[in-house]
């Protein structure tokens, strides 16, 4: 994995979860990250697959919601996550009683919008002897 990748995706993730240990004792060691399985999720799926979490002496569990949305917000809620990636009006939607009443705050963002799928070099050679036109791959 792309070093300047791996560090954005640990550094995007970790500043909501943990304080430094140089600084304070972790007050929560043992987590249930929620998540959908959309391509903003990445930073999670891939912090844990990676074992970033665990080298900051954490242990995370990291679980794919079935029940969509709702379900993230819902656990979220009712303290059976304790992170979660989430759409980013739901913190405001449960403040004002909209699925659930509760005082969520979203501390960051995994996603602008700018999603995409990213191929590398020698994938893109591969395609263009099968006819890949790149003025026209958008």
């Amino acid at each position: 994995m792309n070093p300047l990748f791996q560090r954005l995706a640990l550094s995007t993730l970790m500043t909501g979860i943990i304080t430094s240990s140089a600084w304070a004792e972790l007050e929560k060691k043992s987590l249930n990250i929620g998540f959908i399985a959309l391509t903003d999720c990445a930073p999670i799926v891939i912090a844990a697959e990676k074992g970033f979490f665990k080298k900051y002496g954490l242990d995370v569990h990291v679980i794919k919601e079935g029940g969509g949305w709702p379900g993230i917000q819902q656990k979220v809620i009712n303290g059976e996550y304790d992170y979660a990636h989430a759409l980013a009006g739901m913190p405001l939607a449960a403040t004002v009683g909209i699925n659930g009443n509760a005082h969520l705050v979203a501390l960051q963002s995994l996603d602008f919008n700018g999603n995409g799928i990213t191929f590398g070099n020698k994938i893109i050679t591969a395609m263009k002897k099968h006819g890949m036109d790149e003025k026209n791959a958008l």
